[in-house]
């Protein structure tokens, strides 16, 4: 890590100018401006009438920050596409909505991204917050955490035992079947297990690689702590006690710091700060921050160029 710690950004996959266009030209400017992964988000279709809260922010405000009636282009497609368009940057789901999908689905969709990116996913995790989604999906939106818990048993399954494979749960009975490839083979991606709350903390010290928390509710000091906690839990399940830490966090570069992001949920503030910030965060023993923001392809790599300016 050049800069001390490794810096993702999102691709232009949401918004009005959500397109193949957009999305070419800003892949290509991301990889010679140095920036380390690119990123999207996983939702299948919007609310127009959203009551449940967005968690992630101290207003909690009663919408999402992508309008409904924007285009949203759809994960591991986009993510396919950024793959024959890149040779460097790591390509990252963050995150994929666990219950939404079967787990031989998943696996099959992880499986050939890391084909075709040539090993270079990053394989994010989580158990989902808008309860209309899952409503006009058909999934129980209370047995979410449950359901992705057993998602993550079934790579387990996949991963640690020769194929075809074989799992018998409470949501998901799987005989005799061959997922080829998969997220065994050719090479398991690593699991960034996002969310904000104990429970995705548990789910990232019994399954996870990465523990991928939004920087709201996370100041450096809370990061020391947790990371540290979360490790000695992994090995008290018998893992190693390598989890790695990395934050998700919007950006709004600004004359003046706008308070502390892990309490408004934003990093808002000048270049210097921001760099600052994330020395900060480095230090706690955060490996690496995906940055969201918005604009055309080139507003976006001059809010990157800026943030790599003053990290040095």
């Amino acid at each position: 890590m050049a800069r001390g710690i490794q810096v993702g950004v999102l691709l232009p996959n949401t918004g009005r100018g959500a397109s193949k266009a957009a999305l070419t030209e800003f892949a290509a400017l991301a990889e010679d401006a140095g920036v380390d992964s690119l990123w999207v988000g996983d939702h299948i279709a919007l609310a127009g009438r959203q009551e449940t809260e967005y968690p992630y922010a101290d207003h909690h405000k009663a919408t999402y920050e992508v309008p409904a009636h924007f285009p949203f282009l759809e994960a591991f497609a986009t993510l396919g596409f950024a793959a024959a368009i890149t040779s460097r940057c790591r390509l990252g789901l963050g995150v994929g909505i666990l219950p939404y999908r079967h787990p031989l689905l998943w696996a099959k969709f992880a499986g050939t991204l890391q084909v075709l990116s040539e090993g270079r996913f990053d394989f994010g995790v989580g158990v989902g917050w808008m309860r209309e989604e899952f409503e006009a999906l058909g999934t129980p939106f209370e047995k979410r955490g449950a359901i992705a818990n057993e998602v993550l048993r079934v790579f387990e399954a996949i991963r640690e035992t020769p194929e075809p494979v074989c799992f018998s749960g409470e949501y998901f009975k799987i005989e005799h079947m061959y997922v080829n490839p998969s997220i065994r083979t050719p090479m398991p991606p690593p699991i960034w297990v996002g969310g904000n709350g104990k429970a995705a903390a548990t789910r990232a010290a019994r399954y996870g690689d990465v523990w991928y928390p939004h920087v709201y509710a996370h100041s450096p000091e809370t990061v020391t702590s947790l990371l540290a906690e979360l490790r000695g839990r992994a090995v008290e399940m018998g893992r190693s006690g390598d989890l790695r830490a990395a934050i998700f966090a919007p950006l709004v570069l600004r004359e003046t710091p706008g308070g502390h992001p892990w309490e408004t949920g934003t990093i808002m503030g000048p270049p210097t700060y921001v760099a600052e910030l994330l020395q900060r965060y480095a230090d706690a023993g955060v490996h690496h921050i995906t940055l969201t923001f918005g604009g055309s392809p080139r507003k976006r790599i001059d809010v990157v160029e800026q943030v790599f300016k003053a990290l040095g």
